[in-house]
């Protein structure tokens, strides 16, 4: 009987110690699965925060940079406002400058007098007063590098002005260029009222050409330069239409041999050399192909051909109703009282109805403009004074 209850009472301690330890284990389990969620929780809850510290510091960061992109548009505006009153100070003594200009130069006689006497640094000094003097220096340069050491100068007598010079080809006595001063002029011009859009008569030997392609360049605009080189092959600037004729039918069919005139070679030559793609040569006469070689309207003309009866006229009158509404037509060597440049240019100024701004420069470069803006020609003609 006592082995019996033993056993009974052994297996019930087995049976109890078997039930306790399901209950741990369950416990245990419940415990784990606690474990884990909690932690699961904690996690979510620590990614949440993080999430939210995210958010915070991107929304911080925001508002950070939106306040330094509104200082810094503040400072740009202040500057900008800045700019603008030193501008209108600017303006105004020039303002107060051109109205002294206009009055000395309706009491003093300008000569060649004047010319003789005015130094490089005198010439300098005045110029730089205009902003655009430094970019047409940096292209004069640039110019003078790769072209001026190759052509023959002309320095005048007793001229103390490194700019007042003219130069020719080595190989012609005949076409000399424009003067360096002209060149000044023309680009300052040009850059100063964004002028995209030039033809020029004539070429010579693409002297002129330079100064005006190179100003364009800056102002993403093109050249047409025309000539018919009669004063090459006569080695004279005194020539007829008679001879304007003889010499481009020659000149065409040399060209339709290989041959080119010295001058369109030179102005080949020298515009390779300086880079400059947005000038087209032609050869041709002024009137009759004028409009073959066109495109466009012209802001910006340069009139240097024949300087003997009605050919400037003819030049100008090819050209006029070509023009844009805002433009300046440059006639060259208006010097001497030469009638046949004079003429031209009171047709010019009846026909637009407007006055002609001499230059006073050697030979005396005229303007006939519309709505352009002549500050920089207004400071050039300071210098004169």
């Amino acid at each position: 009987m006592k082995k019996i209850l033993k056993k009974v009472f052994n297996r019930d301690i087995l049976f109890e110690i078997r039930s306790q330890n399901i209950d741990i284990r369950y416990e245990i389990g419940n415990m784990r699965d606690d474990i884990r969620r909690e932690m699961g929780n904690m996690r979510n809850d620590i990614r949440r925060e993080m999430g939210n510290m995210r958010n915070d510091i991107r929304r911080e960061m925001g508002n950070m940079r939106d306040d330094i992109r509104r200082e810094i548009g503040n400072m740009g505006n202040d500057i900008r406002r800045e700019i603008g009153n030193m501008g209108n100070d600017i303006r105004c003594e020039i303002g107060n400058m051109n109205a002294e200009l206009i009055s000395l130069m309706s009491s003093v006689k300008i000569t060649n007098d004047t010319l003789l006497s005015m130094s490089t640094e005198r010439f300098n000094e005045i110029m730089f007063s205009h902003p655009q003097y430094c970019k047409v220096i940096s292209l004069l340069k640039w110019i003078e590098m790769y072209v001026f050491n190759k052509m023959i100068k002309n320095t005048f007598p007793k001229i103390n002005n490194y700019y007042d010079v003219s130069y020719r080809m080595p190989e012609k006595s005949y076409p000399w260029s424009c003067t360096t001063e002209d060149g000044i002029v023309i680009m300052g011009t040009i850059l100063e009222n964004n002028f995209k859009n030039g033809y020029e008569i004539a070429t010579a030997f693409g002297h002129s050409s330079l100064f005006i392609a190179s100003a364009m360049k800056e102002t993403r605009g093109k050249l047409t330069s025309m000539d018919c080189y009669v004063e090459e092959g006569k080695e004279d600037f005194n020539y007829t239409p008679d001879e304007m004729m003889s010499a481009i039918n020659k000149n065409r069919e040399n060209i339709e041999n290989g041959i080119l005139p010295f001058g369109l070679r030179k102005a080949l030559e020298n515009s390779a050399l300086l880079e400059l793609d947005n000038v087209n040569y032609v050869v041709g006469l002024s009137p009759q192909d004028t409009d073959k070689y066109i495109d466009g309207k012209l802001d910006f003309v340069f009139i240097d051909g024949g300087h003997f009866g009605d050919q400037p006229t003819l030049d100008f009158e090819s050209i006029k109703d070509r023009l844009a509404d805002k433009f300046a037509v440059f006639f060259h060597d208006n010097h001497n009282n030469c009638p046949a440049i004079l003429h031209a240019i009171r047709t010019a100024e009846k026909y637009f109805g407007v006055k002609s701004i001499n230059t006073y420069s050697r030979w005396n470069l005229t303007i006939v403009a519309k709505g352009i803006k002549t500050d920089f020609i207004e400071t050039f003609i300071r210098t004169r004074i």
